[in-house]
């Protein structure tokens, strides 16, 4: 079983490399006269649930790479690439790789089709000679373990001032990148630390609404009574109800626009109810923690190597922000 493994796998890679080096119709319909579509998915099919029978599981990273001996996942994801780069001249074969909107929920009902396509990805490269030619690869398991943050990094921040010169950035960052998914991977291992992590995003929006808010009273409301003017009964309650509401909402559809609301909602009730230093000393405290989570959070993505925080400046600027938010809760409010 393995020899016949090993032949399909070898089949597929020189059609592959066929077709790599030419991209032209010709190729494909030459390949597609020999091969019936039907037989490719067929193919990819039957070396999946061979995989699936044999108890296979997916390579965590990449410390198998070196093994010559083929895997049946792995055979049909290369049939997987092969019919995917075939489909691009052959609208039966793109009809059964359910390629189309229209097949969308016949892909998903497919779990060989459904694995293979959620682990292949395409990029489109623009050669010198102004054509474009598209690459179509696997996606290694350990590409899972990149954070959003990073990717949106790399998306906003690429160098793009000249041609070719986002290749050139982005693989100046790809030790970096490689190297957080290693640490990612690790940080699986302790469920406090990741859970605290993956929430970096909220904590961040918590803090920076915090310190919206905490700078629009200040602004608005320096200096501070000693004694707080009394609010009417009526807008007292209004304020009461609307609590409700919002809380009511926020329960029965969650949305970030309404959790806002409700948070500035709270924080008007509470300096009717408590006072406005109150409320600063509470919504400082607040921030502080808040800020607190968001560091070990960004600490937890990126990693505890000291060579990595030396050059980290947004590090620097975490921290710097941190120290604001402590000398305004204990010092002065104009510290925020």
């Amino acid at each position: 079983m393995s020899l016949v493994l090993q032949l399909k796998n070898d089949a597929a890679k020189l059609l592959l490399s066929i077709m790599e080096s030419r991209q032209d119709s010709d190729m494909a319909e030459r390949i597609m006269q020999n091969i019936q579509p039907s037989y490719l998915v067929n193919a990819i099919r039957q070396a999946f649930h061979t995989g699936d029978a044999a108890g296979e599981t997916p390579l965590s990273d990449a410390e198998d790479m070196g093994d010559d001996e083929a895997t049946p996942h792995e055979v049909g994801h290369n049939i997987y690439i092969l019919a995917y780069q075939l489909s691009e001249y052959n609208k039966e074969l793109a009809h059964l790789l359910c390629r189309g909107f229209a097949n969308e929920a016949s892909r998903l009902s497919d779990p060989a089709l459904d694995y293979y396509s959620k682990r292949t990805a395409q990029i489109e490269v623009v050669r010198y000679d102004r054509s474009l030619e598209r690459i179509v690869f696997q996606v290694p398991p350990i590409c899972n373990y990149l954070t959003k943050t990073s990717k949106l990094k790399v998306l906003y921040t690429a160098e793009r001032d000249e041609q070719g010169s986002k290749v050139t950035d982005f693989f100046a960052r790809t030790d970096d990148l490689f190297n957080e998914m290693i640490w990612q991977k690790k940080l699986r291992d302790n469920p406090l630390l990741y859970a605290i992590s993956r929430n970096m995003p909220l904590w961040g929006y918590i803090v920076f609404l915090l310190a919206v808010i905490t700078n629009v009273l200040v602004g608005l409301f320096y200096p501070f009574p000693l004694v707080e003017e009394e609010v009417s009964t009526s807008v007292s309650v209004f304020i009461w109800l609307l609590l409700v509401i919002l809380g009511s909402m926020c329960y029965l559809t969650p949305n970030s626009k309404i959790i806002s609301l409700l948070v500035v909602c709270g924080i008007v009730r509470l300096k009717i109810t408590a006072g406005m230093n109150f409320t600063l000393t509470f919504l400082g405290f607040c921030q502080v923690l808040g800020k607190g989570m968001f560091l070990v959070s960004y600490l937890g993505n990126r990693g505890f190597k000291r060579e990595n925080l030396k050059k980290d400046v947004d590090l620097f600027y975490h921290n710097l922000y941190m120290i604001f938010c402590i000398l305004g809760l204990v010092v002065h409010n104009f510290f925020y």
